[in-house]
């Protein structure tokens, strides 16, 4: 059964979904047989069913577990897909928006924790969740009996995994250790990150969305595995270009054009990272470009009568323990 997104019964019962109406939602389905199964077709030919309306972006809509149930009870089949750009079920939808939940009301329905379709990779609902730093849900998969790739595990902290992947036979190559690094990094995991580049992974492999593990550790505020890498000779992609381009500045002398870029890309916060090594003294001259970039990003105050900016200065370079 399918209907026009437009047609006044799909807009109510969307409308009693979204908004958590359970008396609204078992009206609709009580003088509309078989309504619990529709799928909802829009202008472009894609389809999607009511449970993924309940677990679309940005998900944990009012009485979201309630909904579920009543859906799958009424017909609604649990591991229906998406139907376009990608074959997601509802499952992935929930994983994506960190709703453990729905996650949880899904899974109680039946739902198969081990469906491919994920927009990340086509693989499961975990992949979404530990692509989008959504760690509730991804932590909750596993508690609920998830399998993990090895990149999935290093990105989760998952030691035992991790282990039983490395020792393997025959064991990971360097690329997929490799990448596993860099998730560990995307995850915050220095204990694992420590592991596998003692395994011959790339300190600064350029992954995915053309970031390094160092970038994914500044995106991540993960200022203590940012310190840790950088004293390894991590590079950010942005120094790695300029190297490539015939640039010989070192990496922690900055001028002011390139602290406007890597400050509306990552924040003032990441900048000092960048520039200032974690074993390095303090340089006045580049934490000064780094507050003219954030102030003239943030329009934050200055100080006094020597129009520097205060705060991108005094307190972020305080954050890291950077005299100045």
């Amino acid at each position: 059964m399918t209907a026009p997104e437009r047609h006044p019964v799909a807009i109510a019962v969307v409308r009693a979904v979204r908004r958590g109406d359970l008396e609204a939602l078992a009206r609709l389905l009580s003088e509309n047989p078989g309504l619990a199964g529709v799928r909802l077709t829009g202008d472009s030919g894609v389809t999607r069913t009511l449970l993924h309306v309940v677990t679309e972006w940005p998900g944990h809509f009012p009485n979201r577990a309630a909904v579920i149930t009543a859906l799958v009870a009424a017909g609604a089949p649990v591991d229906a897909r998406f139907t376009g750009p990608n074959t997601e079920t509802a499952l992935h939808r929930a994983a994506s928006s960190d709703d453990v939940a729905a996650l949880d009301a899904l899974l109680d329905a039946g739902a198969d924790i081990e469906a491919d379709g994920a927009v990340v990779g086509g693989r499961t609902a975990i992949s979404n969740a530990v692509a989008f730093r959504q760690w509730n849900a991804a932590r909750r998969l596993v508690e609920r009996g998830a399998r993990t790739t090895f990149s999935e595990a290093a990105a989760l902290g998952l030691h035992d995994r991790v282990q039983a992947f490395l020792t393997a036979v025959p064991p990971p190559d360097t690329d997929a250790i490799t990448v596993a690094f860099w998730d560990a990094c995307h995850g915050d995991q220095q204990y694992i990150a420590e592991q596998l580049l003692e395994h011959g992974a790339d300190l600064n492999w350029v992954g995915w969305d053309r970031l390094t593990p160092l970038d994914e550790a500044i995106r991540a505020d993960a200022n203590h595995l940012a310190r840790w890498l950088r004293g390894k000779g991590a590079r950010t992609a942005a120094e790695i270009r300029d190297d490539d381009a015939g640039e010989s500045s070192p990496p922690e002398s900055v001028g002011l054009s390139t602290a406007l870029r890597l400050a509306r890309t990552f924040g003032a916060r990441a900048i000092i990272l960048m520039i200032v090594p974690a074993n390095a003294a303090h340089r006045r001259h580049d934490l000064t470009l780094v507050g003219v970039a954030a102030a003239r990003l943030t329009g934050s105050a200055r100080c006094g009568d020597t129009g520097s900016p205060c705060w991108p200065i005094a307190v972020l370079a305080f954050d890291i323990g950077v005299s100045i």
